[in-house]
Parts: C-alpha cells; sequence; structure tokens
C-alpha cells in the first residue's frame, strides 16, 4: 500500500499536486501508513484476548455466585445496550471527522513551519509563529 501511494505521490504533477497540497499533509499520509504496520494490527488482536480472558472469568464467577439471576440480569442489559449502543456509535463517528479536521491544518502548519524555520529565523518571525 505504500508502494502505490509512493507511486501515485512521485508521479503527480507539480503545478496541480504539490503546490496545492502542503508537505505536512502528504507526510502525515505516509504516516499513517507506516502506523498501520507497527500498532494497530497486533495491539487489538492483544487487547480481544485479554479482554475475552476477563469476559470469561468474570461470567464464570457471576453464574456461580448469582445462577439463573445473572442470566436474567445479562438479558436486560444486552437490551438496553441495543438501545443505547447505536447513537453512541453515531456520535463517536462524527467526532472522530471532527477531530480530524480539527487537527490536520495544526500539522500541516506545523510541518510547514518546521521545514521553513531557517526563513523563519532569518526574518526574525519566531515571536510571531510561536503567538499563532
Amino acid at each position: 500500500m505504500v508502494k502505490k501511494t509512493l507511486n501515485k505521490v512521485l508521479l503527480a504533477p507539480v503545478n496541480l499536486f504539490f503546490d496545492v497540497t502542503p508537505v505536512g499533509k502528504i507526510l502525515k499520509i505516509f504516516n499513517e501508513e507506516i502506523h498501520i504496520f507497527r500498532g494497530r494490527l497486533w495491539d487489538p488482536l492483544k487487547h480481544v484476548v485479554g479482554m475475552g480472558s476477563h469476559v470469561i472469568v468474570v461470567l464464570s464467577v457471576m453464574f456461580s455466585i448469582g445462577g439463573w439471576e445473572t442470566l436474567i440480569a445479562l438479558c436486560l442489559m444486552a437490551f438496553i445496550m441495543s438501545y443505547v449502543v447505536p447513537p453512541y456509535l453515531s456520535a463517536d463517528n462524527q467526532l472522530h471527522k471532527v477531530g480530524g479536521s480539527l487537527w490536520g491544518p495544526i500539522h500541516s502548519y506545523f510541518y510547514e513551519c518546521m521545514r521553513g524555520t531557517s526563513v523563519i529565523r532569518a526574518f526574525g518571525q519566531e515571536e510571531s509563529i510561536m503567538k499563532k
């Protein structure tokens, strides 16, 4: 996937892509694709196995103590959660979209400033950049 993205970026026309797209956005795309293989692939699997073992232990203790009342309580909780989860997931999805659109310009500005530090220092604009 990284090779495909790299080929598309390298073959993009200079005046239509590189003049319009900030370097920070390009670096962010590659950074996200690399992080998929570093943490996003194995960490969820470890969490699922860990949480699955916790659920098995908790349910076995609950059934040993509570008996059939535990099954009734779990059914009631599942019924309530079927109404609570869909609006929560929808709101969570929208908040992630808003967060991504808010952080995008900040990342881009940061990368552009880091790329142009020599020019910023040459013109003595360190204070104005830090204020922004």
